[in-house]
């Protein structure tokens, strides 16, 4: 690991170090990197055990995928490569047991951050009040989690879609002493090479954070989303040059990688 963080850090360059709270991609951040180990449980429990060498947890905080398919709300990126994956509140209780079992689960120490994903790939249907549903039932399993354990979580509802951000508006529940959240929403491919974005001057429904990939999004989308005043999230497939860069030119408050243990090191460097 020394080696790939170093050689990223001459890449790099020397710059001061924006903070930056890390979050585990697709649940699974740890290295050497397999994406097909996405949303499943052993990667998680192999990205909750990365400590540093100060013995801290690595990790600020995970993101959980939830995707409705077939009546049923699962852990699981996509619909293609569903078998094998559990129920969505599965997923949810194995972070409560995090929670419960860790005298300091998150490497900065103040909180943990779930993102929940909500997938906008329904069945080809309208079952967005479904998939709120299930949402909720998460957010009710880490409330008593954090309750119970006093750590603070923050859930960071997050969808490519805005009608499922406005469901889940109309719905959540208040926040409480050790339990917060925020609506997030995924800035896509610009146009024409995807046709899942839209025009962020027409958006009907507040957002506290915009998802962005800092190599895909334009000068102008991140001009408009600067003058709405909320918080960056930066993800990328793969921890490269340009996405340290990215984190440096944005300071975003939230980098989603699956590479944790390089991220980690070039922050703390």
């Amino acid at each position: 690991m020394r080696s790939s963080w170093l050689a990223l850090g001459l890449l790099a360059g020397c710059f001061d170090r924006p903070h930056v709270l890390v979050l585990c991609h697709n649940s699974n951040c740890s290295e050497p990197h397999d994406p097909s180990r996405d949303d499943t449980l052993e990667a998680m429990a192999d990205s909750f055990a990365l400590r540093g060498d100060d013995g801290l947890p690595i990790i600020d905080g995970i993101e959980l995928d939830l995707l409705r398919h077939e009546g049923q709300c699962y852990f699981a990126h996509d619909a293609g490569h569903i078998a094998g994956h559990p129920d969505i509140r599965v997923g949810a209780t194995a972070v409560a047991d995090y929670l419960l079992t860790s005298p300091r689960p998150s490497h900065g120490g103040e909180q943990f951050t779930v993102k929940l994903e909500l997938k906008p790939e329904v069945d080809g249907r309208d079952e967005h009040p479904e998939q709120v549903d299930c949402a909720l039932e998460v957010h009710e399993i880490l409330r008593v989690a954090a309750q119970t354990s006093g750590h603070r979580v923050e859930l960071v509802f997050d969808s490519y879609d805005p009608a499922l951000l406005r469901e889940v508006r109309a719905r959540r529940p208040d926040d409480e002493d050790l339990v917060s959240t925020l609506l997030s929403l995924d800035i896509g491919v610009p146009p024409p090479l995807t046709e899942d974005n839209y025009d962020l001057e027409k958006l009907d429904v507040p957002i506290d954070i915009a998802e962005i990939h800092g190599s895909w999004i334009t000068d102008t989308a991140l001009r408009t989303l600067r003058s709405m005043e909320v918080e960056f999230s930066v993800w990328s497939f793969d921890l490269t040059r340009e996405t340290l860069e990215d984190i440096e030119r944005i300071r975003p408050r939230y980098a989603l990688t699956g590479q944790a243990p390089t991220l980690r090191a070039w922050l703390d460097r």
